[in-house]
């Protein structure tokens, strides 16, 4: 999947638009944490903060769900199961835009699955950015295929491409379609 500098979900704005909230929770809980305790001590602490994360999650508080995985993700950078929870919340939240950032962040770190191309195609669909979202998908698929462990999101996938082509290719009749009117026409599908 190519990755632009200057797409709208890119690695730089997510910086710049959904840390600045975790940043100050951040800088909190590292001085609740204390520089000053041992790693040991820091390591317990951090697999605390993660497993009240994960009960905001599993409750549907997906707002401070996402807020306290942004924050740990901030404090440790190794977490990187944090990005699949923070796109989970902020697709729930109906901020597609951040859940696409993290989805992509996710799949960044584990290029081999294809449930985090699928949900980035997901997030990408419902901010009508159809050639990106397209690719996610059909990135999705190629790295599902054959692979029994991914047979669920494989089926799925294989779907959603089959919905996607009879929508922007219905109408046989018209051979060159305006990007508007794929646009709209993925939309329907959203």
């Amino acid at each position: 999947m190519r990755i632009s500098k200057d797409a709208p979900w890119s690695w730089n704005q997510l910086e710049q638009e959904n840390y600045s909230q975790s940043l100050a929770e951040g800088k909190q809980i590292y001085m609740l944490l204390g520089p000053k305790k041992k790693l040991e001590e820091r390591k317990k602490d951090m697999e605390e903060f993660f497993s009240r994360s994960l009960d905001f999650y599993k409750s549907g508080d997906f707002e401070k769900s996402a807020v306290t995985f942004y924050t740990i993700a901030y404090l440790d950078k190794r977490r990187e199961e944090c990005w699949p929870y923070i796109g989970d919340s902020e697709f729930e939240l109906g901020h597609y835009r951040r859940a696409a950032r993290a989805y992509l962040c996710a799949s960044m770190m584990e290029p081999s699955n294809p449930h985090f191309y699928y949900k980035l195609w997901k997030s990408l669909r419902h901010m009508g950015d159809g050639k990106e979202a397209i690719e996610a998908l059909d990135q999705a698929i190629a790295l599902s295929e054959g692979d029994e462990d991914y047979e669920e999101v494989h089926g799925k996938a294989k779907k959603d491409k089959e919905e996607v082509e009879n929508i922007i290719f219905r109408d046989e009749e018209k051979h060159v379609k305006k990007p508007a009117e794929v646009k709209c026409r993925l939309e329907e599908i959203a």
